[in-house]
């Protein structure tokens, strides 16, 4: 079975400090999570093992993949200047044997994050894409490790929920890293229920969640999509993702808002068989 993401619950995966413990917290997905009260300059980290060949390689990529990885954190307001550095490296405790891969955006100088500006509140952050080899079936596993760091003066709450493993070149999304205001084209306009239609070129429709109101046939209307990959399902078992969010991830603005735990959608993926375009010689 090809499967085209992970999802990682902090609180299973291995830490380097005793003090980054699991809470609970109902405002967690699953009712805990990884958190640490920050005191000062510190570096904590989690750690999950990967094991490539579960998964596909990218097309014409010579056993390649992009992995594109994504954490749902809690930042207090009163962390200064807290970088993520995220990498993989081999999955065994053998020193100098294999390579430190970082993401390409950040390397390892890291990601800063953007801090709320007052409270502590939930963000979901794009750490970036690893390169990884997907091709053989005996390959050692990955260590995927994800380090949070804190300048001096640093106090409060720092916190990891989730983190998501998606192939980048199999992912369709709106824009990340720009701020949520009036200029942002909205996945849904409203609380009222509706029914958008991803389809598979990413263009989108939207219509009011009944058909027929007052008596009168409703048509779809032409509404924001999707950037990212065609939505192309591949042979075989397939296993799917849908990640809503009330707030843009990265938003570079530093404001009070919290990311909600969840959100509730019915979801239908319609497939349509390509198969019968193929001619035989």
């Amino acid at each position: 079975m090809a499967k085209a993401f992970a999802l990682g619950e902090a609180e299973a995966m291995s830490t380097d400090t005793a003090a980054w413990v699991v809470t609970a917290d109902a405002t967690y997905r699953g009712g805990s999570g990884r958190q640490r009260t920050v005191a000062g300059a510190e570096t904590v980290s989690v750690k999950e093992t990967v094991y490539p060949y579960y998964y596909s390689p990218d097309d014409y990529s010579g056993g390649e993949a992009q992995m594109e990885i994504w954490a749902r954190m809690e930042l207090a307001s009163t962390l200064v200047s807290p970088v993520v550095v995220t990498l993989v490296r081999p999955g065994f405790s053998t020193a100098n044997t294999g390579d430190v891969r970082y993401t390409g955006e950040y390397g390892a100088a890291g990601k800063l994050l953007t801090v709320p500006s007052s409270g502590t509140q939930f963000r979901f952050v794009r750490l970036g894409i690893v390169n990884v080899t997907t091709a053989a079936s005996d390959l050692a596993p990955y260590n995927l490790l994800i380090e949070v760091t804190t300048a001096a003066g640093s106090t409060g709450t720092l916190g990891i929920d989730y983190v998501i493993l998606v192939w980048a070149r199999g992912r369709a999304l709106s824009p990340t890293g720009v701020a949520n205001d009036t200029n942002y084209p909205t996945f849904a306009g409203s609380t009222t229920a509706s029914t958008k239609t991803i389809y598979s070129d990413l263009s989108a429709t939207v219509m009011p969640g009944e058909n027929v109101q007052g008596g009168a046939q409703l048509w779809p209307y032409p509404d924001h999509g999707l950037g990212g990959r065609l939505l192309e399902w591949p042979i075989g078992d397939l296993e799917m993702i849908g990640k809503l969010s009330s707030l843009v991830p990265d938003d570079p603005t530093s404001d009070a808002t919290s990311e909600q735990l969840a959100h509730t959608a019915m979801v239908h993926a319609a497939v349509t068989p390509r198969y019968h375009l193929l001619r035989g010689s």
